[in-house]
């Protein structure tokens, strides 16, 4: 890809594409500020290299999940605790593994 569609501001649409997700999904993270955004005039505006920054601290944390949407969003508090409990496990095992890893 040509340096200049990649250095581009991204369109809240085009974000949503590229991350999987709905527009309301970006809208919430945005109000939560889980994900780099730029407000420009009316619109928000994405760098994709921040975007791709952000993803891989997420991984690095080990808090990425295969669905973005169900890490960050929760319909109601039991979703939330049910999500945060799996949550924990999987940091959990991560940790563990690690630790295997590094004896």
């Amino acid at each position: 890809m040509d340096s200049k569609m990649e250095d581009r501001w991204l369109s809240l649409n085009e974000i949503a594409a590229y991350l999987g997700i709905k527009r309301a999904t970006a809208y919430k993270w945005i109000e939560r500020k889980k994900i780099p955004a730029h407000k420009v005039g009316r619109l928000w505006k994405f760098r994709k290299q921040e975007i791709d920054e952000w993803i891989e601290e997420l991984e690095q944390q080990g808090a990425m999940r295969t669905n973005l949407s169900d890490f960050f969003l929760f319909e109601n508090s039991t979703d939330y605790e049910k999500q945060a409990h799996n949550l924990k496990e999987q940091l959990a095992q991560s940790y563990n593994q690690q630790g295997e890893l590094h004896g």
